[in-house]
């Protein structure tokens, strides 16, 4: 996550100023229209942590962009997974130890009613087994009822700098490519390749009260 007075290490500032040098279709990028105006808060990714850090920034109100490759959200929670453990503790006897967030996704899965608490499997504790296409709703739901603005089938492929701090990324969606600017960018991708690790990179914010 950026955050204010931290400078890029020269190394990866190094890189960073490489691809921006780049010419091989950087004037498609440097046209690339504005998707929206600027953000507080840019989050890429939308697993579990990218739409929580989505929606907690939106609650204590700022203005939030989540950018999502899949044309869903939730990540793996939805694409592969059925069932949340940790939410209690291991054992017969499950102690819950688990509330924010995590508990407004059970709590909307219970209203949709499309999620069953087995008892404790294999010495795990409590498990939460839900049904993949519901929690891709119910997290839908949560992060546009705080306000965030989302766009799916978004791909990162490139990040904008102002001297040596993050100003904008530039994301290839079906009608092209878009610039989405923010003052603070959270890399929630769970993706350790090409353009989106960048974007998660220490950087100086302009402002970054999250």
């Amino acid at each position: 996550m950026a955050r204010p007075g931290n400078r890029i290490p020269s190394k990866i500032l190094q890189e960073l100023r490489g691809v921006a040098g780049n010419t091989t279709g950087r004037l498609a990028m440097i046209n690339a229209p504005m998707l929206a105006s600027e953000f507080d808060v840019v989050v890429v990714g939308s697993g579990s942590s990218g739409a929580s850090a989505a929606l907690a920034a939106a609650r204590e109100g700022a203005k939030v962009c989540l950018l999502e490759r899949s044309s869903f959200l939730g990540g793996t929670s939805t694409a592969v997974l059925d069932t949340f453990y940790g939410f209690y503790t291991p054992g017969v006897h499950s102690l819950k130890v688990v509330g924010g967030i995590g508990d407004d996704v059970v709590d909307r899965l219970k209203r949709l009613d499309r999620v069953v608490e087995r008892p404790n499997s294999y010495g795990a504790g409590l498990g939460i087994t839900y049904h993949p296409d519901y929690l891709k709703c119910a997290w839908e739901q949560l992060v546009l009822e705080a306000g965030v603005t989302v766009f799916l089938n978004c791909w990162v492929q490139d990040v904008e700098l102002d001297s040596d701090c993050i100003v904008s990324v530039i994301v290839a969606t079906k009608r092209g490519l878009a610039r989405v600017a923010g003052r603070t960018f959270v890399d929630a991708s769970g993706d350790a390749r090409s353009e989106e690790r960048r974007v998660g990179k220490e950087c100086r914010s302009r402002w970054s009260p999250y």
